[in-house]
């Protein structure tokens, strides 16, 4: 759907913002007429104001249409209408033997018009060439199922299916649940109730791999009311497992810590890692991870990692203000 060049007219600030801009026009056609002569300034004012509001008068009733039209004619038809509102100014004052201007000033606003209507245009086509780039960037960055976990977790199913196990139906189900996080939309979101049950989905079929070598322990301190991009815990959760646990011999525990620190959330997913071992594997999966969540929330959001004491750490850095539903 194309973008209306005045989509947001009817509100009081593109209205206010409108008028201020007039006013400082109506002052800069002053001191170039008159230098700083009240009269002119009062009545140059008096008419910028009205040839503003009856362009928004007219553009309003078609923003439907305009929606629905290329940015170029767009921006010809606000051209013409600030045009037509200029020549009803002008044809009114002509009736009431009202003239402070001459034609050159007519043919002034028409110009100011104009270039009104092309720097409309540049910003929106800049505005759109922007949320273009940021949509290729959000599928460039969308979570995406591992081929390798794929695989090992249709093994792990094959395998429940021969002994049938019971779990079989539930792993089905666990699967499915990921498949559909994962086709979903590359700019959706969902509860971060919603994400923990992926992350539990993603633990049981992990745990049917590695058994008791795996354990998850999720401390929620306090519930987050936030909505968070579709899978955007998940790869960090994988790279606990895969390169964390995986390596032991003994497996580990991934740990999994919601806080809630004055004015941010602080997200964490924590694993041992083997000896020598300072990055916890995580390749590409952190600055994916840190890049959606500047795209969700803002860039004061930030991804930390640290090692001590043979524990990796991962944490998620989200100021509330820019996610909690309720703020």
């Amino acid at each position: 759907m194309q973008q209306s060049l005045l989509l947001n007219a009817k509100q009081s600030k593109v209205v206010l913002i409108a008028i201020i801009a007039g006013e400082l026009l109506a002052l800069v056609l002053t001191l170039i007429i008159s230098g700083l002569h009240w009269d002119m300034f009062a009545v140059l004012s008096f008419v910028i104001q009205w040839h503003i509001l009856l362009t928004l008068a007219g553009v309003a009733p078609l923003q439907p249409l305009l929606k629905t039209l290329a940015l170029p004619v767009q921006a010809i038809l606000v051209w013409l209408i600030s045009i037509l509102s200029a020549l009803a100014i002008q044809l009114f004052s002509i009736a009431i033997e009202f003239q402070p201007f001459s034609s050159a000033t007519f043919g002034a606003a028409i110009i100011i018009s104009a270039a009104t209507s092309y720097s409309l245009y540049q910003h929106k086509h800049a505005t759109r060439l922007t949320q273009l780039a940021a949509k290729a960037q959000a599928q460039a960055l969308s979570a995406r199922i591992n081929p390798h976990f794929l695989f090992n977790t249709l093994n792990s199913i094959a395998s429940l299916a021969a002994t049938k196990s019971t779990k079989t139906e539930e792993a089905v189900l666990a699967l499915a649940e990921m498949f559909r996080a994962s086709l979903k939309q590359d700019n959706a979101t969902h509860s971060f109730n919603d994400e923990l049950a992926l992350i539990e989905d993603y633990i049981f079929l992990e745990q049917l791999r590695l058994g008791e070598r795996l354990t998850f322990t999720c401390d929620v301190q306090q519930q987050p009311k936030l909505d968070v991009p579709v899978m955007l815990l998940q790869p960090l959760v994988e790279n606990a497992v895969k390169h964390g646990i995986a390596p032991l011999t003994n497996g580990g525990e991934v740990r999994l810590t919601i806080k809630s620190e004055a004015d941010y959330w602080r997200i964490s997913v924590q694993n041992p890692v083997h000896d020598g071992s300072k990055t916890g594997g995580l390749g590409i999966a952190l600055p994916i991870t840190e890049a959606r969540l500047k795209l969700a929330f803002g860039e004061e959001s930030r991804v930390i990692r640290s090692v001590h004491n043979n524990a990796y750490l991962v944490s998620l850095i989200i100021r509330k203000n820019n996610a909690d539903r309720d703020s």
